[in-house]
């Protein structure tokens, strides 16, 4: 049976590779969950597709051989990947006109805010050179690189020059300023440009949505843009994994006055602390300004 598998897996890729009439029936299965996991999970995607998201919100991603986001958002529909906080930002993303993407990785954040509304201004960091590429292509192939500027620097409390670590994959997810790797994961040490959102926005410089992926140090981030929090008070998605800094989370949000949401598969719910859950299943949540509330509101 197995052996079976892997000849089926086999022919799905062949079958892939080949454009038009093959590619789209296949992909109709995969979506419809006829296609199991194991199989378009390897499945490359290598030409431009468009994305649509809720409310209208329409873009098109770029991907690369290896891009395992862009497998999922093709092969698997725009519904499997990050579907919980991707349509809460969808809606904040509307709102907003100022929007920051810490750890953009492709970009798809990026791309939804720019997308959200054509008034909306996006800074975006990913300071993998590979990543970045990628990310700055799809900003040129949807029109949107005079309101996306893309930055090579790690963000943290701090301003300077750092060793940022990229695992050893074609396109990594889970680079990070571990001077060991993300939970000891092999690769190399590049050395990247330092900032702080405090220091590198303007005190006038409004901030209204902000989304944080950092692998661990969403803490250091928070800490570099206190000016931001309490000047501006954006609405801040972040991602806190069950071993991350929880208690300088906690700590920060408290002091702003933030209220805390659990992105879940059945919306937002709301929360007095992220809790320690080692599954990591549903590892995003939404801090929140009392005052942007509404904003939650469809």
């Amino acid at each position: 049976m197995r052996e079976l598998a892997k000849n089926a897996g086999r022919r799905a890729v062949r079958l892939a590779m080949r454009p038009g009439l093959v590619r789209a029936p296949l992909r109709a299965a995969s979506k419809g969950g006829v296609l199991p996991f194991a199989i378009w999970s390897r499945l490359p995607v290598e030409t431009a597709f468009e994305v649509n998201y809720p409310h209208g919100i329409t873009f098109s991603y770029l991907p690369t051989a290896y891009d395992g986001i862009g497998r999922q958002l093709y092969w698997a529909g725009e519904h499997f990947w990050e579907h919980e906080t991707v349509e809460v930002f969808c809606r904040l993303a509307r709102r907003a006109r100022r929007v920051l993407d810490i750890g953009a990785n492709t970009g798809t954040y990026s791309l939804i805010a720019c997308a959200a509304h054509p008034d909306t201004m996006v800074t975006a960091f990913e300071p993998v050179p590979r990543i970045r590429a990628q990310l700055s292509a799809a900003v040129e192939l949807n029109g949107f690189t005079g309101r996306c500027e893309v930055r090579c620097d790690a963000v943290s409390c701090e301003c300077g020059t750092a060793r940022f670590h990229v695992p050893a994959e074609a396109l990594p997810t889970s680079s990070s300023l571990h001077p060991d790797g993300f939970r000891g994961l092999e690769g190399e040490h590049i050395e990247v440009p330092l900032t702080s959102i405090d220091a590198l926005l303007a005190e006038e410089d409004a901030v209204d949505l902000v989304k944080i992926d950092v692998e661990g140090f969403e803490h250091s981030v928070l800490q570099g843009m206190e000016r931001t929090l309490h000047q501006h008070r954006p609405a801040v998605f972040l991602e806190c994994n069950h071993d991350g800094p929880v208690d300088a989370l906690e700590a920060i949000i408290a002091a702003h006055g933030l209220r805390l949401y659990h992105l879940r598969p059945g919306g937002p719910v709301r929360i007095e602390g992220f809790g320690r859950d080692a599954s990591d299943h549903h590892r995003n949540f939404l801090a929140l300004p009392p005052e942007r509330e509404e904003w939650l509101k469809v």
